[in-house]
């Protein structure tokens, strides 16, 4: 499995200039009915399991316990994604937006997908890298996964930052789709051409830099497994200018505690020192 994947990201830029050629042909269909396709964004309340199992970051392979093998629950979107796209062909708009590669990097449960449309010309700069073994801030692939992977041990307190951020971006891409369909100019080829790689060119380097800065600010906020306090201006300081003292949430599964004091037993257990 790690050796598909490892080549799948390697292939990133291949794959998308392949979906690229792949949407440009199916542009020109004449479909009589528009396709459209959603992706299923997964929420706190949809877990796996019960029990100890009850979290969102497992492997997907199997395990073996006291000779029997066992397996995990696949889910809709896993971690060693390299890359993911909805297809979106309509017949209703200009030729040149006849087909869109919504296209996202990394899981696909909290990448931001990305407008390609069929007749942009030159990968983005941001989703033509995916070294799998080097770090890159500018790679799309990259920052996708620092905010991931910091939220698969967390992800019920960090999934509403990363959530809103998200959403801020894919709206906002959503709105610029639907403007630039009324845009005259994209009736005309070359003026479409130029606007389209704009259009994608735009949305992954800002889309790459927000992500970078959520990391960043989710990493601060969640140190040590502490969340930070905030207000509507950010960190909250003291009127000496020190940063507040933090939450501390601990654990919020009550079958995971019983589960450490079933194996523990009264080893851990606060007692009254005897007089």
């Amino acid at each position: 499995m790690n050796d598909i994947f490892f080549f799948a990201v390697g292939l990133i830029p291949l794959g998308i200039g392949l979906l690229l050629i792949t949407a440009k042909v199916m542009a020109y269909i004449k479909c009589t009915v528009p396709i459209h396709a959603t992706v299923i964004k997964l929420e706190k309340e949809y877990t796996h399991l019960r029990g100890v199992a009850h979290t969102h970051y497992r492997p997907v392979v199997g395990y073996v316990v006291d000779g029997k093998e066992y397996t995990n629950e696949r889910a809709i979107a896993t971690q060693q994604t390299g890359f993911s796209f909805v297809a979106q062909l309509r017949k209703d708009v200009p030729d040149a937006m006849r087909g869109i590669l919504w296209f996202g990097t990394d899981d696909a449960n909290t990448c931001v997908y990305l407008p390609i449309l069929c007749n942009v010309t030159r990968t983005p700069r941001q989703l033509g890298k995916g070294d799998i073994v080097t770090l890159d801030w500018n790679a799309n692939f990259w920052v996708n996964n620092y905010v991931a992977n910091q939220a698969y041990s967390r992800y019920s307190r960090m999934i509403p930052d990363i959530r809103k951020v998200q959403s801020e971006l894919e709206t906002a891409i959503a709105l610029e789709v639907k403007a630039l369909e009324q845009d005259p100019e994209m009736k005309d080829a070359a003026k479409a051409k130029v606007k389209a790689q704009a259009l994608a060119d735009k949305w992954a380097e800002k889309a790459t830099e927000d992500y970078k800065k959520l990391g960043d600010y989710l990493f601060v906020k969640h140190l040590d497994g502490n969340v930070k306090k905030e207000d509507e201006n950010g960190f909250i300081y003291s009127k000496d200018g020190m940063p507040v003292y933090p939450n501390f949430p601990g654990y919020d599964n009550e079958e995971y505690l019983r589960e450490i004091v079933r194996t523990a037993g009264d080893r851990l257990e606060v007692k009254e020192p005897q007089k």
